[in-house]
């Protein structure tokens, strides 16, 4: 996706070949040789992002068998940090943070010499204010998820981070990322009584955009710049 294209090309993140292949055809107005497609584009911007012209999976998440982790240590890391950040718990969020991009990193096969180079520098530490922190942090945490998508759309919805670029493709969403899943047609027709209470205790009943309870934090969702 182009969000973790993004997030990993702006840091000049020693991950971005890992996660991503050469796509066909390198598109020379741009500075590195990967490509990623925003989600919903439409209209001219579309043809930009065909299948050629767009990078693929890198190789090292095309194996025929793997085996992965529901809850990472980097996961860990990163959710103690915040949780320093706010205060909640005792340890340095900063050092907290720092350990989970290492490990997320070490779990990839990233070189020591370029994880130290990466930590080295402005990425590898937190700065700013306490909101800017946790976008740093959510950020990081966001492109560790490799394998548990539904746990980085859940970061997002619930902090607002990453921030991700959105096309204008006609939509049910008003052009947003979903808040949450509808309930299925078969649980209406063999659960009916049952669902049509859970959707009533929704505001605008049971839509993509309806909030579930964690989904709270003020002005998400954040535009992109």
């Amino acid at each position: 996706s182009f969000t973790v294209l993004e997030a990993l090309a702006l840091n000049d993140d020693p991950r971005l070949s890992v996660y991503f292949s050469l796509p066909n055809s390198i598109d020379p107005l741009s500075s590195i040789p990967y490509r990623a497609r925003p989600i919903n584009p439409s209209g001219p911007i579309n043809a930009r992002y065909n299948r050629d012209s767009v990078s693929r999976v890198g190789e090292f998440f095309m194996s025929d068998q793997f085996s992965f982790n529901l809850l990472t240590a980097a996961e860990v890391y990163f959710l103690k940090a915040e949780a320093a950040l706010a205060g909640l718990t005792s340890g340095d969020a900063n050092d907290l943070f720092r350990s989970g991009i290492q490990l997320a990193m070490e779990r990839y096969g990233v070189p020591g010499a370029s994880i130290d180079d990466f930590l080295a520098g402005s990425a590898g530490m937190l700065n700013g204010s306490d909101e800017e922190k946790l976008e740093q942090i959510i950020v990081q945490k966001y492109i560790s998820l490799v394998y548990q998508s539904t746990e980085a759309w859940t970061e997002h919805r619930r902090t607002g981070y990453p921030k991700m670029w959105l096309g204008n493709g006609p939509n049910a969403t008003g052009g947003q990322v979903p808040r949450r899943l509808t309930y299925p047609s078969d649980e209406y027709s063999k659960n009916g009584p049952n669902v049509e209470d859970a959707a009533s205790r929704y505001p605008d009943g049971d839509k993509l955009m309806s909030r579930v309870w964690w989904d709270a934090k003020p002005g998400v969702p954040y535009i992109h710049p």
